[in-house]
């Protein structure tokens, strides 16, 4: 099977130490006939392993609460591909998974079926920032409410704070402190509809029934729709 799928792990070359980093990882049938594959691909349920070696060591991407859900399979036929957001923030101890300014490097597994597969390794800048928004990535109540995409104790401040500097902090900002409403209305300002969509899949469970307003407002996006289903589609 490793020989007919191949895992990317993609991230931005540079992000500022005053953004949650948000990567998008793929799962794709460059083979010719159609395979049934792992399709719990998400780090809450552990089956993806992402490790991220910096300047003062290697930490575990990871979630505060492990899933552990049900199995999900899925089949990919040629050319298709799973894809999912990756929110690369902390440690299953929601420890900073970058703890300051410098090049990291993270490599990615997945249990894809039988075999797990290994993608090719990734590097990252995290540039030096200021300000509250860096503060904020460090916070313990923020972390877990970007994770959970709920207001977690006392995140509201450090959120409005990652919400003003717009973009993925935006998106993610608003999926912890609205109904969904927010994320859905920034799909133009915010990158367009995969954007929202890969954030949405990060952080949100399969059953929150913010999928469905996300999922009206990126329509128009057959990957987009795809992203936040979970399904299958043509790979680029």
């Amino acid at each position: 099977m490793s020989a007919t799928l191949t895992l990317t792990l993609t991230v931005p070359a540079r992000s500022g130490s005053d953004q949650a980093l948000l990567g998008v990882v793929t799962l794709a049938n460059t083979g010719t006939e159609p395979v049934t594959v792992n399709a719990r691909l998400n780090l809450p349920d552990g089956d993806l392993v992402i490790d991220v070696a910096g300047p003062t060591g290697t930490l575990r991407a990871g979630w505060p609460w492990p899933a552990d859900s049900l199995p999900r399979e899925a089949e990919l036929s040629p050319d298709e591909a799973l894809e999912a957001g990756v929110l690369l923030v902390c440690t299953a101890a929601s420890q900073p998974l970058f703890p300051g300014a410098g090049s990291y490097t993270l490599t990615a597994s997945y249990a894809a079926g039988p075999t797990t597969l290994g993608a090719e390794p990734v590097r990252v800048v995290r540039t030096p920032a200021t300000g509250a928004a860096v503060a904020a990535l460090r916070d313990r109540d923020v972390i877990q409410s970007l994770a959970s995409a709920a207001v977690l104790g006392q995140a509201a401040d450090g959120l409005a704070a990652l919400a003003a500097e717009g973009g993925t902090n935006a998106i993610l900002a608003a999926l912890a402190t609205d109904a969904g409403t927010g994320a859905a209305d920034l799909t133009a300002a915010a990158g367009g509809p995969v954007s929202v969509a890969t954030a949405a899949s990060a952080v949100l469970p399969a059953m929150d029934p913010r999928h469905a307003e996300i999922t009206r407002a990126v329509s128009g996006d057959a990957r987009a729709v795809a992203i936040l289903a979970g399904s299958p589609h043509r790979a680029a």
